[in-house]
């Protein structure tokens, strides 16, 4: 068996030279491609994280802890549940 393995290596040269450079190639070009995914992915990962901003914030203090300014301007509700308030979206406390 080994012995027409090595005749057909060795008669058909030019084929096995071609296969072995097509393996190389792909094998290649397959680890290159993966190398940048990765690194594509943790880039977009990272960018993603560092521009998410949550829908809503909430501030629990004490009761009567509302100051003047955030009654007037309606930055947060009055007491929802006792010893608590909620504060209003980031987008209307940016203004």
């Amino acid at each position: 068996m080994l012995g027409f393995i090595w005749r057909q290596l060795r008669g058909r040269a030019g084929r096995s030279v071609a296969l072995s450079a097509g393996v190389l190639v792909a094998t290649t070009g397959f680890v290159v491609l993966t190398g940048a995914t990765t690194t594509s992915r943790l880039d977009v990962t990272g960018t993603v994280e560092r521009n998410t901003q949550v829908a809503y914030e909430i501030l629990v203090r004490p009761k009567g802890t509302r100051t003047p300014l955030e009654a007037e301007r309606g930055w947060s509700a009055p007491t929802i549940s006792p010893g608590s308030s909620a504060a209003s979206p980031p987008s209307s406390t940016s203004r």
